[in-house]
Formats: C-alpha cells, sequence, structure tokens
C-alpha cells in the first residue's frame, strides 16, 4: 500500500507545470465570485513581477472557487431539505422498477458485478432526465407562452430571487406580446425542486441533491471548461461512477473528452466529507490534458485540495477516515493507468457499461411470447392486438386481459431494438441501439391448440425512415409463404386462410453517420398521441 502511494504521488507530481492562459467560464448558474485583484503591495518590499501578481490572482480565484463548491454540497445534507426531496422523488415507485431490472438480468451476466442500488441509481437518472426536470435554452414567454423570444441582455436578481441565490437574471422579450421575462439562474437546489428546470448547472445541482436524498454517497463534479454533473459511489463495485443527468447516462466518463471532443484541464469532485481532483478519470489524452493545466502549479493544487480535506475530515470518525483514504488510494491507482478508447467510445458511448445494457435491456433474459386466442377470443373468433407506442402498451379488446403493459412483454424475439423517447421533440418509438447497424423484432400467433384455423388476417403498421434508412416488414405463416407488407397501409390478406401460425417481423438497417440508427423507426407517434400504430387482426374459423 505504502509502495503504491509513494509511485501514485510521484505520478502526480510529475503533472506539468506552465503559467496561466485566460480564465474559462463558470457553469454552475454563473454564480461565481468576481476574479479578485491582487493585494497591496508595500512600496518598501520588493517588486513583485506580473507574472507573480497574476499567478497569485489566479490561486486566489481558484481557491475561491473550491470552497464556494464546497460550501453548496454542504446544503444537501440538511435535513429538511433532504426530507423535502424524498417526498417528490417516487421512491416506491422506482425500487419496484429497479426490482424488475435486477431480476431480469440474463444468467450470462452473472457474474457482472451488479445491485439492487446500481439498477435504483439507473432508474432515478432516467426518472429526473424523463419525467421530473426540463432543459431551457430560451424561458418562454410568461405571458403568452411564446417560444420564440429574443435574448435581451441580464439584470440583477431581485430580492426574492437573491434569496433563493439567483447568480444572474437572464432576460428576454416577446415577439407577439413585447412582455420581458425573466429567468433567473437559481443556485438553490430546494428552490430548483420547485422550478424542475434549467441548464446543466441547475441540472447537475439538483439530481445530487435527488441523490443524496436516496441514500446514494454523491459528488457534485465541476469541469473548469464549462459542464457540470455528478458521481456516484457504486458499494458493489466499489468506484466513483460518472452520471449526467442531463445525458441520461451512466458510467461514461470518456463522453466529454471522446465524444464531445471537450478540451479537459480542471474537473473537481465536491462531496460533503471530500474533495477530490478527478480529471484523469475523464481523459486518455493525459499530456495534452497538462498542457492545458495553466492556472495554478500542480504543487499548489495538491497542497490546497489536501489542506481542504484534512479541515473536512475533522468531524469524521478514524472509521470514515480510512474509508475515504482507502477509496482515494484505489482512485489514484484508476488514474494512472492510461486507457485507450474503443470505436464506440470516440461516438460519446461506453460500449458494455451497466447503464447502456440496462437501459437498453441488453442484460434482459428475453422468454419469447406467442400469442394465442383465449376462450373469450375463441368465442368470438377474433384475436385483435394494437400497440400504443405513445402509452407504451398493448391493448387485446377481445381478451380478459385487455392491456398488457412494455412492448417487450408480448415479443416473440428482439435485437438491438429498444424504445426511444425524444421529450424535447415530444415523440416516440423503437429504433435501433446507438452504434449497431442492424435491428430485428418480430411477434407470433398460434391459433393450432384450439382447433381453429385463420380465416383472413388484416393489419396495419406505421415507420419511418430519414437519410438512406430502412425498414422491412414481412408476415410469414407456418408453410414458409412470406408477404411484404407496407408501412402506413392497412393489408387485408385472405389467401392466408388454413394458417395456424404466423409471425410478424421488422428489420432496421440503413441510415448515416453518428445517428444511422435513428434513421429507421417503428411506431413514431405524438407522446400524447391516442392512435394505435401496430393493430393486427386475426379472423379465425
Amino acid at each position: 500500500m505504502l509502495f503504491d502511494l509513494i509511485r501514485i504521488q510521484k505520478y502526480i507530481e510529475n503533472i506539468m507545470k506552465t503559467d496561466m492562459k485566460s480564465e474559462e467560464k463558470s457553469v454552475l448558474a454563473e454564480n461565481e465570485p468576481k476574479q479578485v485583484t491582487s493585494s497591496f503591495q508595500n512600496p518598501s518590499e520588493p517588486k513583485q513581477s506580473i507574472t507573480s501578481i497574476a499567478q497569485q490572482t489566479n490561486e486566489e480565484f481558484f481557491y475561491s472557487r473550491l470552497l464556494m463548491y464546497g460550501k453548496k454540497v454542504r446544503q444537501y445534507e440538511k435535513f429538511s431539505l433532504l426530507n423535502k426531496a424524498r417526498q417528490i422523488i417516487p421512491t416506491a415507485e422506482l425500487k419496484e422498477e429497479a426490482k424488475i431490472k435486477l431480476e431480469s438480468i440474463c444468467d450470462a451476466e452473472s457474474s457482472y458485478a451488479v445491485s439492487l442500488e446500481d439498477c435504483l441509481l439507473i432508474v432515478l437518472l432516467d426518472w429526473f432526465k424523463n419525467k421530473f426536470f426540463k432543459w431551457v435554452d430560451k424561458q418562454s414567454c410568461t405571458f403568452c407562452s411564446c417560444k420564440d423570444v429574443i435574448a435581451v441582455g441580464s439584470d440583477h436578481p431581485n430580492k426574492e430571487e437573491s434569496y433563493w441565490e439567483a447568480g444572474n437574471v437572464e432576460l428576454y422579450s416577446c415577439p407577439l406580446c413585447n412582455v420581458i421575462t425573466r429567468f433567473p439562474r437559481y443556485n438553490s437546489p430546494e428552490k430548483l425542486l420547485e422550478t424542475r428546470q434549467g441548464r446543466c448547472g441547475e441540472w447537475a445541482n439538483c439530481f445530487t441533491l435527488c441523490c443524496r436524498a436516496m441514500g446514494f454517497e454523491a459528488r457534485l463534479v465541476v469541469s473548469w471548461t464549462d459542464h457540470v454533473w455528478t458521481e456516484v459511489f457504486s458499494e458493489c463495485q466499489d468506484r466513483w461512477l460518472h452520471c449526467d443527468p442531463c445525458e441520461n447516462v451512466c458510467d461514461k466518463p470518456l463522453l466529454y473528452e471522446a465524444g464531445w471532443k471537450v478540451e479537459i484541464s480542471y474537473i473537481i469532485g465536491f462531496s460533503r466529507d471530500d474533495t477530490q481532483d478527478v480529471t484523469w478519470r475523464y481523459s486518455v489524452q493525459h499530456e495534452k490534458v497538462k498542457q492545458k493545466r495553466t492556472k495554478v502549479s500542480e504543487k499548489w493544487l495538491q497542497q490546497t485540495l489536501e489542506k481542504i480535506r484534512t479541515e473536512q475530515s475533522l468531524h469524521l470518525s478514524q472509521e470514515r477516515k480510512e474509508l475515504i483514504t482507502s477509496r482515494f488510494t484505489k482512485e489514484l491507482t484508476e488514474f494512472s493507468s492510461h486507457r485507450t478508447p474503443k470505436s464506440d467510445e470516440l461516438q460519446g458511448r461506453t460500449t458494455g457499461s451497466l447503464a447502456w445494457r440496462l437501459q437498453r435491456g441488453e442484460t434482459k433474459k428475453h422468454t419469447p411470447y406467442i400469442f394465442k386466442p383465449d376462450k373469450a377470443e375463441q368465442q368470438s373468433k377474433c384475436l385483435y392486438v394494437k400497440y400504443s407506442c405513445a402509452n407504451d402498451i398493448y391493448y387485446r379488446p377481445y381478451s380478459s386481459k385487455s392491456e398488457i403493459h412494455c412492448w417487450q412483454s408480448l415479443l416473440f424475439s428482439y435485437k438491438d431494438i429498444f424504445r426511444k423517447e425524444e421529450n424535447d421533440w415530444k415523440k416516440v418509438y423503437l429504433s435501433r441501439v446507438e452504434g449497431c447497424e442492424f435491428g430485428e423484432v418480430s411477434w407470433k400467433f398460434d391459433v393450432s391448440e384450439c382447433g381453429l384455423t385463420i380465416a383472413k388476417l388484416e393489419v396495419f403498421v406505421s415507420s419511418e425512415t430519414f437519410e438512406n434508412g430502412d425498414v422491412l416488414w414481412q408476415l410469414k405463416n407456418d408453410k414458409n409463404r412470406i408477404w411484404a407488407i407496407k408501412g402506413g397501409s392497412l393489408h387485408n390478406i385472405s389467401d392466408i386462410k388454413g394458417s395456424k401460425t404466423v409471425c410478424l417481423s421488422a428489420q432496421l438497417h440503413g441510415g448515416q453517420g453518428d445517428v444511422a440508427w435513428q434513421h429507421a423507426q417503428l411506431f413514431r407517434q405524438c407522446n400524447t398521441s391516442s392512435e394505435c400504430p401496430l393493430q393486427l387482426t386475426l379472423h379465425l374459423q
């Protein structure tokens, strides 16, 4: 252990030191202290060089940012605030969803370290992104709800806005009614539980609070190059997991450098009793990053962080101190190991990560479902199935089980398909998993066990393609006859008479660029639509 610490310490101390460049802007709701000027210098003392004065000023400003964020994360520990968050978060519903995810992990993944808490983190991220918080580019008009407002500058926060820690207030003018709308950039996590909107600073601020309310150990992670997110410690995996609520992604630390092509410099993680430089988790280009770390010397940064950690540890038990030290050592070991991003990581995705597999169903052991007419459907001699992608519900009007939730539940088979929700465009659809060239899905119907056969079949399906994306629909019966189905049209098939089984399938492929997976879609519709883009009726005899 001692040898590891010495080796790691030498690794960090070898990081290059260079002079200061221009200060990058703050991102956490733009509520940062202004740069402080250097202190008054006595004329009798030796005159400082411009470089040394600038360096001192930089250190003072850097230190003020560290203290500010350290103070901010302590708010997450207030009992009243945590209780307020718990009253808002649908804890029971999320835990039940997490249990389902955990139980559905297939046997092939049994060796992978995953726990109920890890699954709970995934569903919490999804809930926060898709049901709770909203991204704001421009604040819509508060009078007429016009979205095409025009930015007209900013204003100082008023008394109420200041109370809720607004650092800046953006102003937008409505071209329809000329009303000026204010958009306070709140820093108070309590206020954000009410407004439920903002940009990355507000998202990370509120999500980190929600993580603490759910019992996770969480950090607020601040990049000096204009982004903020969260890290959550996984007890099962014994490591910190990157979580970006804006993107609804977990355990994809190379997203920014490899995917977004962001030039990284300093990334600091802040928690109630620890402050760490976590830059190296988010980079594989260490030499390039070293060139960007010009604001303060590495020696100064290490000493300053150590000083802050020492102050944070004063109230901790010896057991807690030892735990943090152990985690710190493992973390440094992780940082010192160089990684090479895979091709899919260059697209902004860590293939095989826990979140990626869970969200898209790759870890689920799917049991093929076959539609068979129940007694009610046999009596009516009609098996009618329809699916609403907006509601994610199957309907069987003639069956005793008239509603079945989840698109996967009644599938015969699927591969590399998931249900995509576009909350900004308010659209939902099924598409290929990102990065996959081919996807397929099928539904199977079998009437052989009830002594009936198919008299005729009616089917309607919808699909949309973009660029050179393509969807191939087809029906196949038990005699291996195939019917091509065109999306968007109602098909009446009578020459299927006498068949006992039939399978409806769709194959998705094609598309261009990094979003090729989106260029072939099934059942695309508004998320409020009442229509069913999949309808199939078997008339029996």
